[in-house]
């Protein structure tokens, strides 16, 4: 059997499959990012409340992207140079220590103060059932000030993987948009 197709032909199959082409990687791109979202999930470290978890989206538009919109999704991936923690860091940290137990009923922040039975920590004002909590949370703000935070790299380590997935995504995409079916 012999196929025979004038230039003007062979261009058209061209851009045919051109277009059919940047679809399919588009598409195996945007399979891939789900893949590495559900593989990034399962990577993340549980830190306290599970937000870091549930902020990976991926936002398609004529780029794919897999973003985590978590606040602290950066200091948790590369870590932080020593530091000092503002005031809303500090409650922060406190609030933590009382959810993980650190004295008195958990949550929120100092109780209001009326009474004389108030313990000063770095001229803060607790109530007694807070005074663990904040020793706490002021022990974790001295060493944040010494020492930074450590990385995890878990993104980073987790790169070759993703890298594959997006590999097998974009090959299976374009096998189905312009494979070998009535091609020629």
């Amino acid at each position: 059997m012999r196929i025979q197709l004038t230039p003007e032909q062979v261009a058209g199959k061209v851009r045919e499959n051109n277009a059919k082409a940047r679809g399919a990687i588009h598409k195996g791109q945007w399979r891939a990012a789900e893949r590495a979202r559900t593989f990034l999930v399962r990577a993340t470290p549980k830190v306290d409340t599970g937000q870091l978890k549930a902020s990976w989206r991926v936002d398609r538009g004529a780029t794919i992207q897999l973003v985590n919109h978590a606040p602290h999704a950066g200091i948790i991936e590369a870590g932080a140079r020593p530091h000092k923690v503002s005031m809303e860091g500090f409650y922060a940290i406190f609030r933590w220590a009382k959810r993980h137990g650190a004295g008195g009923p958990r949550g929120g922040g100092p109780k209001p103060i009326y009474r004389a039975d108030v313990s000063y920590i770095n001229g803060m004002p607790f109530a007694p059932e807070d005074v663990p909590a904040a020793r706490l949370a002021m022990g974790i703000v001295r060493k944040l000030a010494k020492e930074g935070q450590k990385p995890t790299w878990y993104v980073k380590k987790s790169m070759k993987t993703i890298q594959a997935m997006t590999v097998q995504e974009v090959a299976k995409a374009l096998s189905r948009a312009v494979g070998s079916k009535g091609n020629a």
